[in-house]
């Protein structure tokens, strides 16, 4: 299939069910790694919506819907030249990050043995600080209301994706201990059946942006 635009991961052995199930918002098929489907919809965006509105009608599709993303972009990953690949991929959205925070997450299919994920996300986003203080330096001998807001947006992005001002503390260990903490009580409630798959994901990203933040307090904090 050319040009797909949505992909979405089921629960473990649940992908041919979440196949026939999604195939009503648009044309999907499996994408060829383990409980992974692609897509291609007419709107992006109504589908994201159609997919909220049925996790709350739909007795099936909670059972078996891990995750939807929409695409914007797709590229083929070579794990010599995987960094390279990405930043280059991530640089038309450079504009969207100013004023704002990012983070990199890699979920991989695939590659086992070949690309260490922990590695790849942050010589990644390492890459990208690069490139906001590349911005911020070739704005500096600018003057005038646009350069000075401009100049504003990006610093925030530039310090909001790293603090080394200072190391690791206990406070940051004990920070870690307590995500972490969070996450194994998260995991039992959702195979115990106490909360529902489209609940445990967004408290599992709410978990992931605290991680990676706490991180970011440490020894994983970009510099430059």
């Amino acid at each position: 299939m050319n040009g797909w635009n949505v992909l979405a991961t089921s629960l473990e052995g649940q992908r041919d069910t979440l196949l026939s199930l999604l195939r009503r918002f648009g044309r999907f098929r499996r994408a060829g790694y383990r409980n992974v489907v692609v897509g291609r919809v007419d709107d992006v965006a109504a589908v994201l919506d159609g997919v909220r509105d049925a996790l709350a009608s739909d007795p099936f599709l909670p059972r078996v819907l891990a995750k939807l993303l929409p695409i914007e972009t797709t590229v083929r990953i070579e794990p010599r030249t995987a960094v390279a690949t990405l930043v280059d991929a991530a640089e038309p959205f450079l504009d969207r990050l100013a004023g704002g925070s990012f983070f990199v997450r890699l979920e991989r299919r695939g590659l086992k043995g070949q690309l260490h994920t922990p590695t790849l996300e942050r010589e990644v986003a390492e890459a990208r600080g690069a490139m906001l203080d590349a911005a911020l330096t070739e704005l500096e001998g600018y003057t005038g209301e646009a350069a000075e807001a401009l100049r504003g947006e990006y610093a925030a992005a530039r310090t909001a994706s790293s603090n080394p001002a200072r190391p690791a503390t206990q406070y940051d260990d004990l920070r870690m201990l307590a995500v972490a903490a969070e996450r194994r009580l998260l995991v039992e409630w959702r195979q115990r059946g106490r909360i529902f798959d489209d609940t445990y994901h967004l408290l599992e990203d709410e978990l992931d942006r605290a991680e990676l933040h706490a991180g970011s307090l440490g020894a994983t904090s970009l510099e430059g």
